[in-house]
């Protein structure tokens, strides 16, 4: 028997060719894709589904691990402005957006 061959039972036949691209890939679309999200955030909502759902002591270590402390700050002329929270200017800007 050679390399390229396997047994069944007394019968022998030559192995499969491997597949190089999955089956129906020019058909089929990731549902993330499909609905309109980009991959981070699809990630982000499967990662707070998760976290919703485990139990309390567990729910709540996870949770802190999934809560993000970004700065920013903006440069002009050369020179760090202020560096602010992201999530409190974002906050402060959609108050804006939504008062105009």
């Amino acid at each position: 028997m050679n390399s390229g061959e396997r047994s069944v039972g007394n019968i022998t036949t030559p192995n499969p060719q491997p597949r190089t691209q999955p089956l129906n890939s020019a058909k089929m679309t990731a549902a993330w894709k499909a609905a309109g999200l980009t991959y981070n955030r699809y990630l982000a909502i499967a990662a707070r589904a998760v976290r919703r759902s485990l139990k309390e002591d567990k729910r709540i270590a996870a949770e802190r691990r999934g809560e993000m402390e970004l700065r920013f700050a903006k440069w002009q002329g050369g020179k760090q402005g202020e560096i602010k929270d992201l999530a409190s200017a974002n906050t402060a800007a959609m108050a804006e957006s939504a008062s105009s």
